[in-house]
């Protein structure tokens, strides 16, 4: 299907980059909170900019909305590159069995509340 316009081309690019945003949030599900809302928002903005860069002529809605979908991907890409996964060797707290944590150390530690970080929400870790 072809689409042409500015109207069209942004609402093809917002739905490839939501599509791709609401994978990220039903992976994480359990730990989505306004933050990690207004951030997909964000992103899927940006998602849905991002087709105007390449015109507003007759253009095929797939190619469209891959444009919309590789934003997501190139921020999700460039997050999990970039930043360190929660790893024992990285001195963040990885979860053994309920109740327990293990630390850099080495040491077996009680269960603590760990926030999870924005760039680990970008990264879908």
């Amino acid at each position: 299907m072809m689409i042409t316009g500015g109207l069209a081309t942004v609402l093809a690019g917002a739905l490839g980059a939501l599509l791709f945003e609401v994978v990220r949030m039903v992976k994480s599900w359990e730990h989505v909170g306004a933050r990690e809302v207004v951030t997909s928002l964000v992103v899927v903005t940006c998602g849905a900019l991002v087709p105007l860069v390449y015109g507003i002529s007759e253009r095929n809605f797939i190619e469209v909305a891959q444009l919309g979908i590789g934003i997501p991907a190139l921020v999700t890409a460039g997050f999990r590159l970039g930043t360190d996964s929660p790893s024992p060797a990285s001195g963040h707290p990885t979860v053994l069995k309920e109740g327990e944590t293990l630390t850099a150390g080495g040491e077996t530690r009680p269960k603590v509340a760990v926030k999870r970080s924005l760039a680990n929400y970008l990264a879908l870790r």
